[in-house]
């Protein structure tokens, strides 16, 4: 995996013939997996040629299908700062208590 990829240059593969997403700064070839995906062709044809890390964290992904995905890795997103590349996956919930300080 060597090739780097604009925004500009990632969508313009959309179609169903070739369809590329970019998740946490990396590009994906997913045209293969189109028909078995589990979500339907429509989810990814959804996200087809952009940054998709938000869509793909937000359909609660387990570790299998990251590794599913990590077989179709074709490149890195050259994208500034801000656009996805640098966002991780949440892979757990923190619950923090808040309080208020009096002062006297």
């Amino acid at each position: 995996m060597s090739k780097e990829f604009t925004i500009e240059e990632l969508s313009n593969y959309n179609t169903k013939k070739e369809l590329f997403v970019a998740i946490r700064g990396y590009v994906y070839d997913v045209t293969g997996f189109l028909e078995d995906h589990p979500g339907g062709d429509e989810v990814l044809m959804d996200v087809a040629g952009q940054e998709a890390t938000e869509a793909y964290d937000d359909a609660g992904h387990s570790e299998d299908a990251d590794k599913t995905l990590d077989k179709f890795l074709i490149g890195r997103l050259n994208a500034p700062a801000g656009a996805g590349a640098g966002k991780t996956r949440n892979k757990g919930t923190v619950e923090v208590e808040m309080y208020t300080l009096k002062r006297w």
